[in-house]
C-alpha cells in the first residue's frame, strides 16, 4: 500500500521591480486601482480621471499608510520647490525677498506674486513640514519677528452681517471654547458681563485647545461659516471627520446654538443668484463683486443646481470687510501725523514685512518692542467707523477688534505677548 507524504518544495518565483514615481498621477492612479480605491475627478479636471490631490490622498491615508507617504513627500517636494529652492531665487543680496503685492478680486484681501507669500503653510503640529520651514524665516540679529493678529476678525465679521449680538459678542470673546463649554456639559453663561465671560472662554481654551474636541469645533465654525457641508468636510479632512455621520452632528450642534446663521447664509445667496453681484451700497467699505454662478439650471436634472459660487457668496462679506479693516489699520500706522505710526522703528524704515490675510508680520528692533506693541495694538483695536453697532445690542457704539501678539526669533517658535 502506497503512502503518501507531502514534502516542502522550494520555489523560485521572479518579478520586475520597477521604479514609482508619487509625483506620477498615472502612476498613483494605478497604485489606486490595486488597492481597490479610486476617487471622483477634481472640479477643474478634463480628462475626468479620478483625482490624486491632497484631499484624496488624506483620505486614502486612513486605510493605506502609502498613501501618507506619498502625500509626505508631495509636501516635502512641495516645500523645497515652492518655498526654499523657490524662494531664495527671489532673494536679494541682503538675503531678503520683496514680493509684488495686489488683491484677490472678489474678496479684495491682499495677495502677491513673484514670490507668493500668502500661501506659506501654516500649522501647529511641532513636527510638522509646516513649522519646520517657518523656522528659516529669522530675524536679524537684535530683532525680534512680531506676528500680530485680528483675534477672529472674520467670525466678528459674520455676527455683525448676520445681525446676530450673541454671535458677534462670543465671536470677540472665543466662540471656539463657548462650542466646546457647551459640548462638554460645562456651560458658560451669555448672561455674565464680558469681563467674566472672557475670562471663563479663556480658561477652557486654555484647557481644551490641544484636545481634538477642540480642533473639531475650530474646524466645523471655520468651513459651517464658509458653506461647506458634512460631506465636503468628511472628504476635505477625513481625519478631523472619520465620518460624513460626524461631521454632520457637529454642524447640526453648531447650528443649534448660532440659529441665525444659515438664515443669514440663505438670503445672502437669493440675493447673489438674483442680482448677480454682492456688495456696492450695502458694503461698509462699498466693495462690490460679481457673481455669474451661484446656480444654474441642469437639463439632465431637470432642476436648478448649486453652482461654482455657491459658498463663495457666503464668504464675500465677511472675508472682504475683514481685508478694508486691515487697510485702515495700515493706514493708521503709516500715518507720520497720527499716534499709531511705526512706519521709522526699523532703523528708520518700516518694520513691517507681511500682510497674511488677517495677520501684520513685523521685523522689531528689540529696544523698539513695547513702542510697536502699544501703536499697534492701538490701531488695531481702534473704532471701526464704517461698521455701527445696533443701539439696542448696548455692545458700543462701532464694531471693535481684539488683537493678538506673538514674538520670537523665527516665525515658528513664537510666545505670546
Amino acid at each position: 500500500m502506497a503512502t503518501l507524504v507531502r514534502r516542502p518544495a522550494k520555489v523560485t518565483r521572479w518579478f520586475v521591480h520597477g521604479e514609482f514615481n508619487p509625483g506620477s498621477p498615472k502612476q498613483i492612479r494605478a497604485l489606486m486601482a490595486a488597492f481597490g480605491e479610486t476617487s471622483r475627478p477634481g472640479k477643474h479636471s478634463k480628462s475626468g480621471k479620478p483625482s490624486t490631490d491632497r484631499k484624496v490622498m488624506d483620505r486614502l491615508a486612513t486605510r493605506h499608510q502609502v498613501f501618507r507617504d506619498i502625500q509626505d513627500w508631495k509636501d516635502v517636494k512641495k516645500l523645497d520647490s515652492t518655498y526654499a529652492t523657490g524662494l531664495t531665487a527671489h532673494a536679494d543680496d541682503d538675503d531678503r525677498i520683496h514680493a509684488s503685492f495686489t488683491h484677490k478680486p472678489y474678496t479684495m484681501r491682499l495677495a502677491c506674486i513673484n514670490p507668493n507669500l500668502q500661501n506659506i503653510p501654516q500649522d501647529d503640529e511641532e513636527d510638522s513640514f509646516a513649522k519646520q520651514f517657518r523656522r528659516c524665516i529669522i530675524a536679524q540679529p537684535g530683532c525680534r519677528l512680531v506676528s500680530a493678529d485680528f483675534a477672529g476678525i472674520e467670525a466678528v465679521q459674520t455676527g455683525w452681517f448676520s445681525g446676530d449680538r450673541d454671535y458677534y459678542r462670543l465671536a470677540r470673546l472665543g466662540v471656539h471654547a463657548y462650542l466646546v463649554s457647551h459640548r462638554l456639559d460645562r456651560p458658560v453663561n451669555l448672561s455674565w458681563s464680558d469681563e467674566d465671560l472672557g475670562a471663563a472662554l479663556s480658561e477652557v481654551k486654555a484647557k481644551f485647545h490641544d484636545r481634538p474636541i477642540y480642533k473639531q469645533l475650530k474646524r466645523v465654525v471655520h468651513r459651517t461659516n464658509y458653506g461647506s457641508g458634512p460631506y465636503g468636510m468628511h472628504m476635505d479632512d477625513p481625519h478631523m471627520f472619520p465620518t460624513v455621520q460626524s461631521a454632520e452632528d457637529l454642524q447640526d450642534y453648531y447650528y443649534t446654538l448660532v440659529p441665525k446663521l444659515a438664515k443669514w447664509h440663505s438670503q445672502v445667496r437669493t440675493l447673489a443668484n438674483a442680482q448677480g453681484f454682492l456688495g456696492g451700497d450695502d458694503h461698509p467699505y462699498k466693495f462690490k463683486a460679481w457673481f455669474w454662478d451661484v446656480m444654474h439650471y441642469e437639463r439632465r436634472r431637470d432642476r436648478m443646481v448649486r453652482g461654482s459660487d455657491w459658498n463663495k457668496v457666503v464668504a464675500y462679506y465677511p472675508q472682504s470687510s475683514s481685508a478694508g479693516n486691515l487697510f485702515d489699520t495700515m493706514l493708521m500706522l503709516m500715518d507720520k501725523e497720527g499716534d499709531c505710526y511705526v512706519g521709522d522703528l526699523f532703523y528708520g524704515k518700516t518694520p513691517i514685512r507681511a500682510l497674511i490675510h488677517d495677520e501684520i508680520l513685523a521685523e522689531v528692533p528689540e529696544n523698539k518692542l513695547d513702542i510697536f506693541y502699544e501703536r499697534c495694538a492701538k490701531a488695531m483695536t481702534y473704532p471701526v467707523f464704517s461698521q455701527a453697532l445696533p443701539k439696542n445690542w448696548e455692545l458700543g457704539e462701532y464694531m471693535q477688534h481684539r488683537a493678538e501678539m506673538k514674538v520670537g526669533q523665527n516665525w515658528a517658535d513664537m510666545e505670546a505677548v
